[in-house]
């Protein structure tokens, strides 16, 4: 078959990586509707099934897979190109995205310490979520080892939970609280749910915000043990044991040689 444009490859490599269509749209900034049409249109010019349906994804063929190859190859060459003007103009903004439950452990302080030390650098730091093959960030915390795209990943630390609940109401305790993050639980909530045997009373993001409605609420939650710490009045209850998950940092292989995200990197490993 004849490649009209890398655009073409980029369809490819999309619904790959994202098995829908939806999210392959999402992520190349498009509609599902386009995405459909430019597979179809490259079926038709193969005149063979590029991709089959597996369920609610859409897995290669052999044939996709070969350009799904090239696919890859044309973009690590664009993303070194790119890295390359970057570095020639000096770029000093890191973007660093991570689940709110990361960035309120033991990241504030080391965030404090690259601004203060590292010269010319702009941290923009987001707990929403942005994908590295795409190039909608620099840097990914998380608490689950990534498998998107082409990433250099490095284990950097453990984030332990306990179970707290403000002091004030510590012997009048009526149900407990759920902390997400996009939707996603806090790893640990299956036993606050047997322990009262209802859900929970109060679901919501920003680990500040749910400590100031825990003043008045008369609920558990489950907290980042160094956070905890850093709050005056919170008591640990001894109703369900520690979790704990394993923090990843992760980066496109085509930043390995970028000195600056080097030196960011190493000192985001000192997350303990």
């Amino acid at each position: 078959m004849s490649l009209k444009n890398w655009d073409d490859l980029k369809f490819c490599l999309a619904l790959d990586r994202y098995g829908t269509m939806t999210a392959a749209a999402d992520h190349l900034g498009t509609n599902t509707a386009t995405v459909s049409r430019r597979i179809e249109r490259m079926t038709a010019d193969a005149g063979q099934p590029l991709f089959t349906k597996v369920g609610q994804a859409w897995k290669p063929t052999p044939l996709a897979d070969h350009l799904i190859t090239i696919a890859f190859q044309t973009e690590s060459l664009l993303a070194d190109t790119e890295a390359e003007d970057l570095a020639a103009e000096e770029q000093s903004d890191i973007r660093i995205n991570a689940p709110i439950r990361i960035l309120h452990s033991n990241l504030a302080p080391i965030l404090g310490e690259i601004v203060r030390d590292i010269k010319d650098v702009t941290l923009i730091v987001s707990f929403d979520t942005a994908s590295l093959a795409f190039g909608e960030t620099d840097i990914v915390l998380s608490t689950i080892k990534p498998r998107e795209g082409r990433l250099v990943r490095k284990k950097i630390g453990m984030i332990e939970w306990r179970t707290y609940c403000d002091a004030a109401h510590k012997d009048n305790i009526k149900g407990w609280a759920d902390l997400v993050n996009h939707g996603a639980a806090t790893p640990g909530q299956t036993e606050l749910q047997k322990y009262f045997g209802q859900p929970s009373m109060l679901r919501m993001e920003g680990v500040h915000l749910m400590r100031e409605i825990m003043r008045t609420a008369p609920v558990v939650c489950r907290f980042p043990c160094q956070f905890a710490l850093s709050q005056k009045g919170l008591f640990e209850v001894d109703i369900a044991p520690p979790v704990s998950a394993e923090v990843w940092l992760s980066y496109h292989y085509t930043r390995r040689r970028d000195q600056l995200i080097r030196r960011v990197v190493d000192r985001l490993s000192e997350f303990k």
